[in-house]
């Protein structure tokens, strides 16, 4: 069979109704009742159109296996026509989107809809088939990872081939691209996955105690063993130790950082016997480091050090195929959490979050979706409950990123710089608001618009 059209029956109540919406169209039908059978015809044939009903009450499991299944294949050349109520159903919408399916809605009584069959038959006929890049899986201990995107695909690839060596990795990219996750990745996947995975966040170290919450501190003379500090090394053990913003690293701990990667030697604060470090060492990063050891910023020799494994974590806007499922899979988690059960996705909502540019990344895409969660009316997420920036993405034409004008370009560079200074001032500042505010000549009042004006996410524990 070959250029004809493939309905996946799920009921014969469908079957009755496509046979009289297709009766008119002259062309060849094949009805099939099991998800294999329709896996097995797109690969062999091409320029098929595929019905497929996800109406809640035909939404079956096997139906969402064959999207996912399509997908992850990406096989042959099809162009998906999906038969539902307003709006794709979360199990399976970021599937649909990504197939670029054609959605119609179809109400009671649909087969005899003028307005409807018409819409049915020009997707017969023009089907403009498009099928995404196929899906890559990584199986590891901390889940399932999938992604549509290439970079993506090779990253999580050298993630776990590091994963097995007993290197210091260096992880760099834009905030909120998912470094921390990475890094967790990286330890569930090594022999070290029994041991602990702890975190430090360079940027949120007070400077005068930077020393001892890293290496520890000894008791005072003759007080008990339990009086002294431990720091992050030893109590990390065997296990991963992850070191974030480690551009925020004063220069004197850079050398104490560089000692303990060429020797595995440190002293605790006021200690005379050294101890021996066991922890695997993932640094992260947000900028480009080689620049700061050119300014005199960071050490070059530390630079190097740690420059032998760097892995570049791709920005969101870099993979915008992946933000339909990424963020169904924020809802699901969110909605879940929330007690707020979200049924429906509306399709301009993929439309306008795969358009917008995402200075925030990962941990703006989840801040938009909370927002869209806590004022989702009647279960369903739309357009309207997307922040203003993101809407008016929706609103740029097929392959549009931004404004192209010359004074768009300029508010863009603008912003971005404005951006990058108030968010080295807030980590430089600890995150405490009255420092930031007083170091940039500015009200904290002008602080907060700024911070909501460019939605700058602040880390939890300090944002409240």
């Amino acid at each position: 069979m070959d250029g004809g059209i493939l309905v996946y029956v799920q009921s014969e109540e469908l079957a009755g109704q496509l046979s009289v919406a297709v009766a008119s169209s002259g062309l060849q039908v094949n009805c099939m009742t099991h998800p294999d059978d329709v896996c097995d015809v797109v690969r062999t044939s091409s320029n098929n159109c595929l019905i497929v009903d996800v109406r809640p009450k035909h939404l079956t499991d096997e139906t969402v296996k064959l999207l996912r299944d399509l997908l992850a294949e990406s096989i042959g050349r099809l162009h998906l026509i999906t038969l539902g109520s307003n709006d794709w159903p979360t199990q399976v919408a970021a599937e649909c989107e990504q197939l670029s399916a054609t959605h119609i809605t179809c109400r009671v009584g649909w087969e005899r809809d003028t307005t409807t069959l018409d819409q049915l038959r020009q997707a017969f006929v023009d089907p403009s088939p498009s099928f995404p890049k196929p899906v890559h899986r990584f199986d590891t201990p901390s889940g399932e990872f999938l992604t549509c995107s290439t970079e993506m695909a090779t990253l999580y690839d050298r993630i776990t081939r590091v994963a097995r060596i007993n290197a210091t990795v260096l992880l760099t990219g834009e905030s909120g691209t998912g470094k921390t996750t990475l890094a967790r990745m990286i330890h569930d996947t090594s022999d070290r996955s029994g041991h602990p995975f702890l975190k430090v966040s360079c940027g949120g170290l007070p400077m005068e105690t930077i020393d001892s919450e890293l290496f520890g501190q000894a008791g005072d003379t003759g007080s008990s063993e339990s009086s002294r500090r431990i720091g992050r090394f030893e109590a990390t053990g065997q296990g991963t130790l992850l070191l974030d913003d480690l551009d925020l690293l004063p220069l004197h701990q850079q050398g104490r950082l560089l000692r303990v990667l060429e020797s595995g030697e440190y002293e605790p604060v006021g200690a005379t016997q050294t101890q021996v470090n066991q922890a695997r060492l993932v640094a992260a990063s947000h900028i480009d480091l080689a620049p700061q050891c050119q300014k005199g910023a960071f050490r070059a020799d530390l630079y190097y050090r740690l420059n032998v494994l760097e892995l570049e974590v791709p920005a969101l806007r870099q993979r915008t195929e992946d933000i339909p499922s990424l963020a169904v899979d924020m809802l699901e988690e969110i909605a879940t959490q929330q007690g707020r059960p979200i049924g429906r996705i509306s399709r301009d909502v993929f439309h306008a979050l795969r358009r917008y540019h995402w200075p925030g990344n990962l941990r703006e895409l989840k801040h938009v979706i909370q927002r869209a969660v806590l004022f989702a009316d009647d279960g369903r997420i739309t357009i309207h409950q997307l922040p203003t920036a993101v809407r008016h993405a929706g609103l740029l034409p097929e392959g549009s990123t931004g404004d192209h004008s010359l004074p768009g370009i300029i508010n863009q560079h603008v912003e971005k710089t404005e951006r990058e200074l108030l968010e080295q001032t807030l980590r430089a500042c600890h995150y405490n608001r009255s420092l930031t505010a007083a170091t940039l000549g500015i009200s904290r009042a002008g602080l907060y618009k700024r911070i909501d004006r460019l939605g700058i996410l602040l880390p939890e524990r300090e944002a409240g």
